[in-house]
């Protein structure tokens, strides 16, 4: 995830929507105020090649490190080892995270910057996604599972609706949501209203974070009558938002 004070947008994070990709490009033309949350090693290292900005700010405003607010976090610890509860009014140095919900980045950013950044997102059709989520997870956890193991035991659901990444209660809230399967003729467009220069397309074009783990093939010959019915339950939202279909 990326807030950037220089250009004056927030990027909202998706899964398994090339968003590290785009995060790593993105960082290239940010500043020195500008908010970018950690990386896993590898990507932190691609984001150092492409001269990107390493992650920075991403505990908040440097407002946070004040007496004051050390002193409301030593409280929220005694609150907790008192009550086994976390009290998140009086821990004010949650950090950023990658694929931060809308609304608690409203939360920490406050109403101004939120409603005068321009925000983004990227989303894919769910069974797509849920095809690459699967090899992403048979690589780490049992590369002998099946599709229909992984859907059917549940697996598939673990990976968060990315609606509720950039909507509210329910409610859209980024001013653009990208089409993952037209990125290309897209991002041309995104970067020229961010003032970005032309080369930031180019760039897009040799960065691939993440992309070793699945198979070129089509992601229908994965699923079967149930699978098809899960998927689509489970991510309704995001299919009716974009208009995707199986």
């Amino acid at each position: 995830m990326i807030i950037s004070h220089k250009h004056k947008f927030i990027f909202l994070k998706t899964k398994k929507t090339a968003g590290t990709s785009l995060e790593i490009v993105l960082s290239r033309y940010t500043g020195e105020d500008d908010v970018l949350t950690l990386l896993g090693t590898e990507d932190a290292a691609l984001r150092k090649r492409v001269g990107g900005r390493p992650a920075q700010n991403y505990w908040g405003a440097r407002a946070a490190f004040s007496f004051s607010a050390w002193k409301s976090w030593i409280s929220s610890l005694g609150y907790r080892a008192r009550t086994g509860r976390c009290d998140r009014s009086l821990f004010p140095l949650e950090p950023y995270r990658q694929h931060m919900d809308a609304a608690s980045v409203r939360a920490k950013v406050g109403k101004d910057v939120w409603e005068s950044y321009y925000k983004f997102s990227v989303e894919r059709n769910p069974w797509d996604r849920a095809v690459s989520n699967f090899h992403w997870k048979a690589f780490r956890i049992d590369r002998d599972m099946t599709f229909r193991e992984f859907v059917l035991g549940g697996h598939a659901l673990t990976l968060p609706r990315n609606f509720d990444i950039y909507s509210i209660r329910g409610i859209p809230q980024a001013d653009r949501v990208l089409d993952y399967h037209n990125l290309n003729k897209e991002l041309p467009s995104l970067f020229d209203e961010l003032g970005l220069p032309g080369e930031a397309v180019d760039l897009m074009q040799t960065t691939r974070a993440k992309g070793q783990f699945r198979p070129d093939t089509g992601y229908r010959d994965y699923y079967d009558h149930d699978t098809q019915k899960v998927i689509g339950l489970q991510f309704a939202q995001e299919a009716e938002f974009m208009g995707y279909s199986f």
